[in-house]
């Protein structure tokens, strides 16, 4: 099979920009799945397409799981500067224009859908945030026709002898933005543009429909399919309720979401959304979550290191501050907080890190130590993130034990919550 040309400098890079991202992913969630690692393994030309719920953490996530040098359709507005322009053309990424930027001017992707025909043709693996904008909500928004377009239109070019195939990927986060949130990556079987050689030829544009219309079935089989973005609040709302009360390994609660999802789809949100409402407006009267009504604080041995859970945020406080900073002074779209948490972390923790060493060399010199002596940074960092995090749990199940006892209000909202989770039985 052929493969793009790629020199030696842009193949070090790259995977150096691969171990970066695993190193990154495995540092930010505290729990990562991958479903049909299998279909990752690609030998052919392959478009890769997933849900877009989280900007930049969405295709590098997807690319590091492939056996491949996988290049990125990105937005042309990243390419607007003599720098930018070669950046991201030199380094794996081809320019595409999205209807929604270009507004009255002229739009034309000619150029770019050449591109891709010609890097398809050399036997290249592409990635396509194939909904055109990220979205938090659950679920996948219409795909746009770019995708099959490009694949059936290299395709078409070589007689369909090049064997292009599409990988859908979906993507589960219990929470994109959140740092040691989980992750779930699932993998579907790729699509083979063959198959659709004899109607491609009879009619392009509805072949082109029919394919993406297979895209988003095939897709949304992959994630969590709530339906409308307005059934959102009401969906977390209900898997909170389902993950506090019964905690799940990590791919069985993916399994239960999809479940919750498909039963919000399909009539629950009708059933159950007018009490769900009055659930979350009493909880907002005093501020409280709906993930604390059961979720319960357990005593272990581990709680006994407060000494080394401190020293674990002395350590590691100064870089957090600095990205919360940055975060409020920024103001950047919501998709963009684990983005900014990652980037800012590869860049600030290194820093601060080589500050505490200096710090540290009045008193003993690590010598050629020093690496290991980051790792124990970043270690009992993560410690000290879980230890509080705990410790908040206990402070939260206080506050509603508080409540219940001195509150009618209290009263209300458990017995909402147990009615609320009678009927999510049969589900979870």
């Amino acid at each position: 099979m052929n493969r793009p040309k790629i020199n030696w400098f842009k193949k070090a890079f790259y995977l150096f920009l691969k171990g970066l991202v695993i190193l990154a992913d495995k540092l930010f969630y505290s729990e990562f799945k991958v479903i049909g690692k299998e279909n990752f393994k690609l030998n052919r030309p392959t478009i890769v397409i997933s849900n877009h719920p989280s900007t930049m953490m969405d295709p590098v996530t997807v690319a590091a799981q492939v056996n491949r040098y996988v290049h990125f359709l990105a937005n042309a507005g990243m390419f607007q500067t003599r720098f930018t322009n070669w950046f991201f053309s030199t380094f794996f990424c081809i320019p595409v224009q999205r209807r929604t930027d270009q507004g009255k001017r002229k739009f034309d992707n000619k150029q770019s859908f050449n591109k891709s025909f010609q890097f398809l043709k050399d036997g290249g693996c592409m990635y396509i945030a194939a909904e055109g904008y990220s979205t938090p909500e659950h679920g996948l928004k219409p795909l746009k026709s770019g995708t099959a377009r490009i694949a059936l239109g290299a395709e078409d070019e070589n007689d369909f002898k090049l064997g292009v195939q599409i990988l859908p990927v979906g993507l589960y986060y219990t929470d994109a933005q959140k740092f040691r949130s989980k992750l779930v990556v699932h993998a579907g079987e790729p699509i083979q543009m063959s198959e659709w050689k004899e109607a491609y030829s009879t009619d392009s544009e509805k072949t082109v429909d029919e394919l993406t219309e297979m895209l988003q079935e095939k897709t949304e089989a992959l994630l969590l399919n709530i339906g409308k973005p307005e059934h959102d609040s009401f969906f977390r709302t209900i898997e909170t309720l389902a993950n506090a009360k019964k905690p799940l390994k990590l791919i069985n609660q993916y399994k239960r979401s999809q479940r919750l999802a498909d039963q919000t789809r399909t009539g629950l949100y009708e059933k159950l959304n007018q009490r769900v409402e009055r659930l979350i407006e009493k909880l907002d009267q005093i501020s409280f979550s709906s993930e604390y009504i059961f979720r319960r604080f357990s005593f272990s041995w581990w709680h006994l290191l407060l000494p080394l859970a401190i020293v674990g945020l002395l350590v590691n406080l100064l870089p957090v501050l600095l990205i919360l900073i940055l975060e409020k002074t920024l103001r950047l779209y919501k998709g963009y907080t684990s983005t900014l948490k990652v980037l800012g972390g590869i860049i600030l923790f290194p820093l601060c890190y080589k500050a505490n060493n200096w710090l540290l060399s009045s008193f003993w010199d690590a010598g050629y130590a020093w690496p290991l002596l980051w790792v124990l940074y970043g270690a009992v960092g993560i410690f000290s993130f879980h230890y509080f995090s705990s410790v908040s749990l206990a402070y939260q199940n206080w506050r509603w034990n508080a409540v219940l006892s001195k509150s009618e209000l209290g009263k209300e909202i458990q017995a909402e919550a147990d009615q609320i989770l009678s009927e999510l039985a049969p589900y979870i």
